[in-house]
């Protein structure tokens, strides 16, 4: 389920910062950006391994990226919440594995 607002917030961010600033390389980068993210959604839902090491993937090089710009810039938009839904993603992908099994005996 995260993964999957993830990836369409990351797509409609694409596109605000098409209309608001004019900038094709938000609509573009947005685009591909949350495109990868809701096809390896899928794939993960699928439970493919490909998708969780490409949520993974994607979910850091975006932290990466944004977190930089947050620490330049310290804007909310875009830049906080992509910081915030990165990390969201990957601590849900982290524990969503982490539990273990219960032993019945």
């Amino acid at each position: 389920m995260i993964p999957m607002i993830y990836g369409t917030l990351t797509i409609v961010g694409g596109v605000m910062g098409y209309i608001k600033a004019g900038s094709i390389a938000s609509l573009i980068a947005g685009g591909a950006s949350g495109a990868l993210i809701l096809l390896f959604a899928m794939l993960y839902a699928q439970q493919k391994p490909m998708g969780k090491i490409g949520l993974m993937t994607m979910s850091t090089l975006l932290l990466g990226w944004f977190g930089l710009k947050f620490s330049q810039t310290g804007a909310i938009m875009p830049a906080g919440m992509m910081v915030g839904l990165s990390a969201l993603t990957l601590a849900s992908l982290f524990f969503a594995n982490s539990k273990k099994p219960s032993v019945t005996g």
